[in-house]
C-alpha cells in the first residue's frame, strides 16, 4: 500500500496539517474520485487510521461528511493555470519565478502562483469557473476575491470546512495587472520574471516601511539568490 503523502504547509494552511492520498492509493480504486489525478485531502490526525477502513466512504464518514467534497487536484490546477499563462502570454512572478531559476535545494516552498495578466478580474473569474468544473467536479468549491493589494484578484479554495472566507481557505493563484515593462525569460513556453529583476524588487521592498510585513521573506529570498551564485554563474 502506498503511503499517504504529506503536503508541505504554507501560511494558508496555518496549523491545519493535511494529508493527501495520491491517485494510485488503493482507496482510489473504489471510484470515489471523478478524476484519476485528483487527491483526497484529510486531516493528518486521521492518517494513522487509514488501514482500519475497507473503503473511502467509511473513512469519509469518520472524518466528517463535509470532507467528501474536499478534493484538490493539484496536477490539474497546475495544468489549468499554466495553460492559461502560456496561451495569454501572462508572466509568472514571485516565488515560483525565483524557484524556476535557482538550483535544486535553494527554492522557497510555495503553494500558490503569482501571475501578471492584462485583465486580472476576468482572468480570476474564468480560472475559478474552470477549477470548479475540472477539480471539484462541478461543485462550487473555488471563489474569487480582491486581494489586499489594489488591482490583484485571488482564486481561493474553500478549504476543509467547505466555507468561504474562513481560516482554512487555500489561495491557489493571485492575478495582478500586467506592468508596463517587465524583463522575462521563457522556459517551456512560459514567461517568468527574471531573477535579476526579482532581486532588484526585493531590495526596493526592503526600503519600504509599509511593506514591513514581508521583509523577512524578502531577506530570505535575497539570501537564497546570493548563496546560489556560489554554485553557478547566474548573471
Amino acid at each position: 500500500m502506498a503511503n499517504p503523502r504529506l503536503i508541505p504547509r504554507n501560511r494558508s494552511f496555518k496549523q491545519h496539517n493535511l494529508i493527501s492520498i495520491p491517485h494510485h492509493h488503493p482507496f482510489t480504486s473504489f471510484g470515489t474520485f471523478p478524476n484519476p489525478n485528483q487527491l483526497l485531502i484529510i486531516p493528518e490526525s486521521k492518517s494513522n487510521s487509514l488501514g482500519n477502513f475497507q473503503n473511502p466512504n467509511q473513512l469519509l464518514q469518520s472524518i466528517g461528511s463535509g470532507n467528501v467534497n474536499f478534493i484538490a487536484g493539484h496536477n490539474i490546477m497546475h495544468d489549468v493555470i499554466t495553460s492559461e499563462a502560456r496561451k495569454k502570454r501572462q508572466i509568472i512572478h514571485g516565488a515560483r519565478a525565483m524557484n524556476k531559476q535557482l538550483p535544486l535545494g535553494f527554492q522557497r516552498p510555495t503553494q500558490d502562483y503569482d501571475i501578471f495578466t492584462k485583465k486580472p478580474k476576468p482572468t480570476a473569474n474564468r480560472i475559478q469557473s474552470i477549477l470548479d468544473q475540472e477539480v471539484a467536479g462541478g461543485r462550487d468549491e473555488f471563489f474569487t476575491k480582491p486581494a489586499i493589494h489594489p488591482g490583484t484578484y485571488k482564486v481561493v479554495h474553500v478549504g476543509e470546512d467547505m466555507k468561504k472566507d474562513t481560516e482554512d481557505d487555500i489561495t491557489v493563484v493571485d492575478y495582478t495587472e500586467m506592468p508596463t515593462a517587465m524583463p522575462t525569460i521563457r522556459v517551456n513556453g512560459l514567461r517568468y520574471e527574471t531573477l535579476k529583476h526579482i532581486k532588484e524588487h526585493r531590495k526596493q521592498t526592503l526600503k519600504d516601511p509599509e511593506a514591513k510585513f514581508r521583509h523577512e521573506k524578502d531577506r530570505e529570498d535575497l539570501e537564497r539568490i546570493e548563496l546560489s551564485k556560489s554554485l553557478r554563474g547566474i548573471y
